[in-house]
Order: C-alpha cells, then structure tokens, then sequence
C-alpha cells in the first residue's frame, strides 16, 4: 500500500474486516492488511469479510480462550457466558448470523466455514458448479429460506431467551468486549509499524 496515494485509499466505500490467522502470513501482506482495515474501520453501513488463512475450529477454539482468558483475568464471570458473548468475541464482528447458506457442486459439508454464524442458518446444496449457478438455482434456495424462517425465528428466540442475565453481567459483557477490541484494534495497528 505504500505506492498507492492517500486519495485511491480513502474510496473505499465499506469496512474491509480480514479474518483468518494472520500469523500464517507474510509480513508485508500483514502490513497491507491491517492498513486496509484501518483505513476504512469507520464505515458502518456495510462489512466486507475476507477469509484468509481462514478456519472455523480455530477461530471458535480462540473465542473459547478469549471468554477463558477473561475469566482468569477477573473481566467475566463463568455466569456471564453466553452464546450473545460467544458470537461477539469471535473474529467476524459485527457478527450477522448467515440466513442462507448455499453450498454447490454437489458438495454435503460446510468446510470448517463460518460454521458458528451459520449454525442457525438455512442449508441448501444444489448440484451445479459455483460457474453454472443460475437464477433458478438462487430462487430455490430463497425459497427454501422463505418456507422455514418462521422456524428460524421461534428457534432463535428460544435460545434467546435461555440466556437472560442481570445488569452487572450485561455491563461486565460490555466491558469485557470493549478491552477485547481495543486490544485487537491495538494489534492490527501494531502490524502497520513492522
């Protein structure tokens, strides 16, 4: 990024998040990464999610150790875990749960992909190639979505529902998140003076 000018970097119209074990990387690309991500960290109304280096076992393995650590480090309390919590120390934040999910070429499993977002989320594995998707394949799959979101919803709110906690627990989650991210700001921004 070091060629480019500063007017071509401040187009960028959305949030670019890069999740993904970073120390999988080169140095330098680290270093364009975390620009990009500073640069445009202030859009809100849309998020861009690149998968680098990118697995579900391991981002959900370092959401369990982030709650552990706070935990350990006097932040959080056993009682204030939570699938809410869970979700928002996980690398995709904001974190919008995937409503459709549709997998092609024939191919039954989810690939260690976003499998926490999409836990909830509407399956719909067509037969074609990723090339050969066609309109009626995509309208299947909304369709789909359409016949069961009232299912989704109730399931939703029952899980909801099953996690209610008190205002200390509410603020100690808020706190807790707070560091968290100011922590990971706060090392995204250390990879642009490598």
């Amino acid at each position: 990024m070091g060629d480019m000018e500063i007017d071509e970097k401040e187009k960028i119209p959305f949030a670019i998040h890069v999740i993904g074990d970073w120390s999988r990387l080169p140095v330098d690309l680290r270093e364009v990464m975390a620009e990009v991500m500073i640069r445009s960290k202030h859009y809100t109304n849309f998020v861009l999610n690149l998968a680098v280096a990118y697995t579900s076992r391991n981002e959900i393995a370092n959401g369990a150790e982030c709650l552990r650590q706070g935990i350990l480090g006097g932040d959080l309390k056993i009682d204030d875990i939570s699938q809410d919590l869970f979700t928002d120390v996980l690398q995709v934040y904001p974190t919008h749960p995937v409503d459709l999910l549709i997998r092609t070429s024939q191919t039954y499993r989810l690939s260690d992909f976003l499998l926490w977002q999409s836990s909830e989320g509407i399956l719909h594995f067509i037969e074609h190639e990723w090339p050969e998707l066609t309109f009626w394949d995509l309208w299947s799959g909304i369709f789909k979505f359409q016949r069961n979101q009232h299912k989704l919803v109730q399931l939703k709110q029952k899980i909801k529902d099953s996690f209610l906690h008190d205002e200390d627990s509410k603020e100690r989650q808020k706190n807790f998140l707070d560091k968290l991210r100011e922590r990971r700001w706060s090392e995204i921004e250390n990879e642009t003076n490598n």
